[in-house]
């Protein structure tokens, strides 16, 4: 359990969040494209995570995907359009 001041009262919780930095020594994401509509998303732990990981998340064009991992791993895109760019980050 915490204590917390608040003013002049004190608020007792059984957690604090953390301000924890960014994890560092992230490499860029592998892109490996499965067929002309699927790209196949592939990516390593950062060197110093600075903290417990609860999840990776990809980004798609600045659309959060929830992957559902708390470890690194592969994800799959489906139903791209051929041809088109995209933006892939993996956070």
């Amino acid at each position: 359990m915490f204590e917390t001041p608040l003013g002049n009262k004190t608020q007792f919780t059984d957690s604090m969040p953390l301000h924890v930095a960014a994890p560092e020594g992230l490499a860029p994401p592998q892109l490996v494209g499965v067929d002309e509509t699927t790209l196949r998303v592939i990516w390593t732990a950062p060197e110093k995570p600075n903290g417990e990981i609860t999840a990776y998340n990809i980004y798609l064009d600045d659309v959060k995907i929830e992957t559902g991992l708390k470890y690194a791993g592969t994800y799959t895109l489906q139903d791209l359009v051929p041809f088109q760019i995209y933006m892939v980050q993996v956070t």
